[in-house]
């Protein structure tokens, strides 16, 4: 799609700087996974200062409004245009679809390759282009939608379903009733209406990673969600769009992560906790069960509590509390 394609769907788009404006827009992208010629968002100053200590190739940018004066400080990357929206996240909303649209739309009518150790048992459905490696198994009720690889060695136990654009390496084992890429949970309101974000990221599973029943991992907007190798996750766990967790990463029972978060290397919940979104947390980390994570922090750091607080802390503030409730009046 050319500016003035955009400018058709969404027409209060208003053009800052560009030369090169009738160049073609491949698809949307993000600073995690910029791609050349895509359309990149920046809805916000904090998300502007990341854009600018990262490297692009040449993409189109679309602007806040409020951040129009920050327009000159993106020329470094030579971009297709610089352009504002008066209403940048109904910007995303309306744009997300037609990219949605041309990228599903160019999914090949190739069939699927399965190898010949693979296994797939009567009542599972595998969708056009998918790889499937050796010696993996798909039991009854599997379903293995369209431009999906699974590695080898996997197992996907009966009634998962993993949706289209979702690679999975070696050694991945996912049980009964888990959900993988389904559409992370995005919508902007606007005059009474909640407008949907149309999500395409897909997830990558790296090797070796086992994925318990009834859990859901979303696909990301527009770019992967992605699940280190060696993590772990126990029965009935959210993973949001976009999120990242690095290797080895432990998930327990009923834990939600809110999309866009990032867990380093090592890092445990425990039962019944959770984590806000767009948060990080470092290297080996380690959240109680129970305990809800509403901002940032660094490696190695032991937390409890709502709000998680690290755990010799919030114990002492507990222990305070219940001295001071026990008092005789």
């Amino acid at each position: 799609m050319k500016f003035e394609d955009l400018q058709k769907i969404v027409p209060d788009l208003k053009l800052i700087t560009g030369s090169n404006s009738t160049s073609e827009i491949s698809c949307i992208c993000d600073l995690d996974f910029p791609v050349l010629n895509g359309l990149l968002f920046i809805k916000n100053k904090k998300y502007l200062d990341r854009v600018l200590d990262s490297e692009l190739p040449i993409i189109g940018i679309l602007l806040s409004e409020k951040l129009e004066s920050e327009a000159s400080s993106l020329k470094k990357f030579e971009p297709l245009f610089i352009a504002k929206a008066s209403n940048i996240e109904l910007a995303v909303s309306h744009l997300s679809k037609p990219f949605y649209d041309l990228k599903y739309s160019s999914i090949l009518q190739a069939p699927a390759k399965v190898a010949a150790s693979a296994k797939v048992h009567d009542g599972a459905f595998v969708g056009k282009n998918v790889s499937i490696g050796e010696n993996s198994v798909l039991y009854p009720g599997a379903v293995v939608m369209d431009n999906s690889v699974i590695g080898s060695n996997c197992v996907l136990y009966p009634n998962t379903s993993i949706y289209p654009f979702v690679e999975i390496g070696d050694d991945v084992r996912i049980h009964s009733g888990s959900v993988i890429g389904a559409d992370g949970f995005g919508y902007n309101h606007d005059s009474g209406v909640h407008h949907k974000v149309w999500h395409m990221g897909g997830v990558k599973i790296g090797n070796h990673v086992e994925v318990g029943a009834n859990s859901q991992i979303d696909g990301g907007t527009f770019s992967p969600t992605i699940i280190g190798e060696g993590s772990k996750l126990d029965n009935n766990v959210q993973i949001g769009h976009n999120c990242h967790l690095g290797r080895g990463v432990m998930i327990c029972g009923h834990v939600a992560i809110g999309g866009s978060s990032h867990l380093d290397d090592f890092t445990v919940f425990g039962g019944k906790s959770g984590m806000g979104d767009n948060m990080k947390l470092g290297k080996g980390c380690q959240v109680a069960g129970g305990a809800l994570v509403n901002t940032d922090w660094p490696d190695g750091t032991v937390l409890g509590g709502h709000p998680a607080r690290p755990l010799k802390e919030w114990m002492r503030g507990i222990a305070f509390v219940r001295k001071e409730s026990l008092k005789k009046k």
